[in-house]
């Protein structure tokens, strides 16, 4: 059960395995099942009851994240371990959320979809078009080579015990960039529009009518050749398709990260996400509002669930702090909380490659039991009914396309006016009015 339609004292007393929050567990070293098991000793005693596999191949980052993943990711030693370790987890009453990438951004199969040079995104950097290392997310092929790779490749491999994985499929930051130029974007541009995109003027911004034709373009092949198909393969497999985007935290970055429109490709997520990383949520700090995109998207499907992957890169981070920065994102309608990372070696230099890593040698380790009963509450409290939201505040982003001055600005600030005033309001945009009905 995920959504309640009453509170239940009982069940608020001892919540649900499925309110829990769930753990990004990082493979960094070479595998084994003694190691695997003992870990998921220690994480079941600590009340964790979800978690997912982030792999790390030694290809990822090899000069900033050295790791050495053994065996090779996707191979099948690989899969003999994730099963062992679906198999385990199973056993001890943990469930495992599917991650579909090695490391992130989601979509290259650690780099096996871009072994196609017809499948690599090129982009426009200065009026000079250029190839990326990244896989051409609007061309649908490469989502279904991506989905051939990974999501059918895990199921294969885990055989029978596919059914033990809990029923989310995350996606990890899939990105094409600020400004993609591939052919399926200029053949569509053209056959809509009638016109070349004159790289020139998309360079300088000096055409707002060119940009949002430019930018709705990108998101909608985004959606139609990404997005939607990753959503079709989990629905077809019983999962749910959940994730987030990369750089939520400023409605600016709209035009400046790879995902053009937050709101279409979040409604699209059966469970829609939001990143908090960097501190962009902490103590003391005025922050924009950005957990309601994932709640708003959520409400306006009607799932009624939304998550959030938080506290990555932060620092060693107290109890309060978490409870702070988790708490944040509850009153504004986040409800699942996904915590980064516990390492599954954390020895020699891995103990401090990331912060926080949530080891049992760190002092008040031993409270983390109560603190994950203690936010598996709160995640009960948020999923109890249905968001009656009676104020919308709209999302200008055919203006921040267009590069109108201030509109993203001026968007952040009556956000965060409303609040001041202890308002509860949903983020909406054209997409949303356009599809909606008058009451």
């Amino acid at each position: 059960m995920y959504m309640y339609d009453s509170f239940e004292y009982s069940r608020f007393l001892n919540p649900d395995m499925e309110c829990y929050p769930v753990y990004s567990w990082v493979w960094n070293e070479v595998l084994s099942k003694g190691k695997i098991a003992a870990s998921l000793d220690e994480i079941r005693s600590r009340n964790i009851y979800s978690i997912y596999i982030i792999p790390l191949p030694k290809e990822f980052r090899p000069h900033t994240m050295v790791t050495n993943l053994e065996p090779e990711y996707l191979s099948e030693g690989y899969f003999e371990m994730f099963k062992y370790a679906v198999d385990y987890a199973y056993d001890l009453g943990i469930r495992l959320w599917l991650y579909d990438e090695a490391g992130w951004p989601s979509g290259s199969a650690n780099f096996l979809v871009v072994k196609d040079e017809t499948l690599r995104l090129k982009i426009l950097d200065n009026g000079e078009i250029k190839e990326t290392g990244l896989p051409d997310l609007t061309n649908i092929k490469a989502t279904k080579k991506f989905i051939k790779l990974t999501h059918e490749a895990y199921r294969k491999g885990l055989g029978d015990s596919f059914h033990k994985l809990a029923p989310f499929c995350f996606t990890d930051e899939p990105d094409i960039r600020a400004c993609p130029f591939t052919e399926s974007i200029r053949e569509e541009y053209k056959r809509i529009y009638g016109e070349e995109i004159n790289t020139a003027t998309l360079s300088d911004f000096s055409d707002p009518e060119q940009n949002i034709r430019y930018h709705d373009l990108c998101a909608r092949l985004f959606a139609d050749n990404y997005f939607i198909p990753i959503r079709d393969w989990c629905r077809e497999n019983g999962i749910m398709s959940t994730g987030h985007l990369n750089g939520e935290d400023a409605a600016i970055y709209t035009v400046r990260y790879g995902y053009h429109h937050p709101m279409r490709l979040l409604r699209l997520f059966d469970v829609p996400g939001v990143d908090v990383i960097w501190r962009q949520i902490y103590p003391g700090k005025e922050t924009f509002f950005f957990p309601r995109y994932a709640s708003s998207a959520s409400n306006q499907t009607g799932n009624g669930l939304s998550v959030s992957e938080s506290i990555s890169v932060y620092g060693n981070v107290s109890y309060d702090i978490m409870r702070y920065i988790t708490g944040f994102q509850l009153v504004r309608g986040i409800n699942i909380f996904n915590y980064m990372l516990i390492m599954y070696d954390e020895s020699g230099y891995y103990s401090i490659r990331q912060r926080p890593s949530f080891s049992p040698l760190l002092p008040g380790s031993d409270c983390f039991p109560d603190y994950n009963t203690y936010i598996a509450r709160l995640s009960y409290i948020g999923r109890l009914g249905r968001a009656d939201t009676r104020c919308a505040l709209y999302m200008p982003v055919r203006d921040i396309w267009a590069r109108c001055k201030g509109a993203a600005e001026s968007f952040e600030e009556m956000g965060r006016d409303i609040e001041r005033h202890h308002g509860q309001f949903d983020i909406i945009d054209d997409d949303y009015i356009l599809d909606g009905n008058i009451l």
